[in-house]
């Protein structure tokens, strides 16, 4: 399992619903809407299986436990940052 917070284009409505980051420069907020996104991938291919997207004020757990379901028996779950 992956996480990492990407930037996204400037427009109102994802800033609405995305939210920005806070930052110690001019008004106190982030140049651009953030969005959370936590992915399931294969640890071999790195192939993506399932994914889940928020705000970036949303917890990875949060998003994390929405994830859960696409896990079968015998698969094994490892946590880790992003690759980059």
């Amino acid at each position: 399992m992956m996480q990492n917070r990407r930037g996204t284009r400037d427009a109102s409505r994802c800033d609405a619903f995305f939210g920005r980051p806070g930052s110690g420069r001019g008004e106190k907020k982030g140049a651009f809407p953030q969005v959370r996104l936590v992915v399931l991938a294969e640890c071999g291919t790195r192939a993506v299986f399932a994914a889940a997207t928020g705000p970036c004020t949303v917890a990875e757990t949060v998003l994390t436990d929405t994830l859960l379901p696409h896990l079968q028996r015998g698969m094994s779950l490892f946590s880790g940052g992003s690759p980059g």
